[in-house]
C-alpha cells in the first residue's frame, strides 16, 4: 500500500471536489449578519454542511463496498465513465455557479418545514451528488487500507472546508480566485479520474 501516494490523491480529490462548495458556503456566510445576531445562522450553516457532507462520504463508501463484491474488475472499472462524462459536461456548461444556486433554491423550497441545520445538511448532500462520481470509482479500485485513508482524509477535510467557507466570505478576492480555479480544475480532475479508472481496469492492472 502506497500511503504517501494515497494521501496525496485523497487531498487532491478533496480540493477538486470541494472548491465549488467553499465558494457556495462563502456566499451563504456572507449573507449572515455579523455579531451575535447571526451566530445561530452561522452555526446552522456549518453544522448542516458537515453533517450532510459526512453522510455523502459514507454513502460513497457503502456503494463502493457493494461494487467490490462484483468478481469482474473490468466491469467495475466502467463506472469511471461517470466522472469522465461529468467532467466533459462541466467544461461545456457556462453557468455552473447559477445551477448550484438554483439547486440551493429548490432545496430551500422543499425543506421549509426543516430546521436551518437540517436544510443545509440536505443541501450539502444534494450538492455532493457530483462527488459520488469521483469517490465511488476511486474507493472501488482501492485496497481496504487505501480506502480507509481516503475516507479519513475526506471526513477530516470537511471541517476545514466549513471553516474556509466562513473565512473567505469576508475576502472577495480569494472567492474570485477560487471561482476561476473551480471552472477548470474540477472538470479536468473529473476527466482524469474517469479515464484513469476505465483504462487501469480494462488493462488488468487492478
Amino acid at each position: 500500500m502506497d500511503i504517501i501516494g494515497t494521501l496525496i490523491l485523497a487531498l487532491l480529490t478533496v480540493v477538486a471536489t470541494s472548491l465549488d462548495e467553499v465558494v457556495l458556503l462563502a456566499m451563504f456566510y456572507g449573507t449572515v449578519p455579523s455579531g451575535r445576531a447571526g451566530s445561530d445562522r452561522r452555526r446552522a450553516i456549518g453544522t448542516g454542511y458537515i453533517t450532510g457532507s459526512i453522510l455523502a462520504v459514507m454513502i460513497s463508501a457503502t456503494v463502493a463496498l457493494g461494487l467490490v463484491q462484483i468478481p469482474n474488475n473490468r466491469l467495475i472499472s466502467w463506472i469511471g465513465i461517470i466522472p469522465l462524462v461529468m467532467g466533459i459536461y462541466a467544461l461545456a456548461r457556462p453557468n455552473g455557479e447559477e445551477e448550484e444556486l438554483e439547486v440551493a433554491g429548490t432545496v430551500a423550497v422543499h425543506t421549509k418545514g426543516f430546521g436551518p441545520a437540517m436544510q443545509f445538511a440536505v443541501l450539502a448532500l444534494v450538492l455532493s451528488i457530483d462527488d459520488f462520481g469521483v469517490y465511488i470509482p476511486l474507493l472501488a479500485g482501492m485496497e481496504l487500507g487505501e480506502a480507509l485513508i481516503m475516507i479519513a482524509v475526506a471526513i477530516t477535510c470537511i471541517f476545514g472546508i466549513a471553516l474556509a467557507g466562513r473565512r473567505i466570505s469576508k475576502v472577495s478576492s480569494v472567492k474570485n480566485i477560487l471561482e476561476k480555479a473551480e471552472r477548470w480544475l474540477v472538470p479536468v480532475f473529473f476527466i482524469v479520474i474517469g479515464a484513469y479508472t476505465v483504462i487501469e481496469g480494462q488493462t488488468g492492472l487492478w
